[in-house]
């Protein structure tokens, strides 16, 4: 039995992005880039399909958080998460994204 994987635009683009490494898949850019409010939801929902999907325990090992402390105008600092895809996964993801974009 093949087994099937439904992404929506929104899971469909944050995907792509993290394919290519781009530093925008974090919660700064969800509002313009995303059109949502808060992106961890979206991860965590990308997450539980690419448990089952890919039959891992846990979809962090795919699609993971790399924090990085930034400066902020004031002088202060603050902790950021950039969403990454794991380089092992990386070649399957860009496979399934080719697959779902052909349906």
């Amino acid at each position: 039995m093949i087994k099937k994987i439904s992404l929506n635009n929104t899971e469909k683009k944050i995907l792509s992005l993290a394919l290519k490494n781009d530093d925008r898949v974090q919660t700064h850019y969800s509002k313009e880039l995303f059109n949502c409010h808060y992106l961890p939801d979206i991860i965590q929902h990308i997450r539980r399909k690419f448990e089952s999907f890919f039959d891992v325990a846990d979809g962090t090992d795919i699609l993971s958080t790399e924090t990085h402390t930034v400066l902020k105008i004031d002088g202060s600092t603050a902790r950021i998460g950039i969403y990454r895809i794991n380089s092992a996964y990386k070649q399957k993801v860009a496979e399934l994204l080719k697959v779902i974009s052909k349906e």
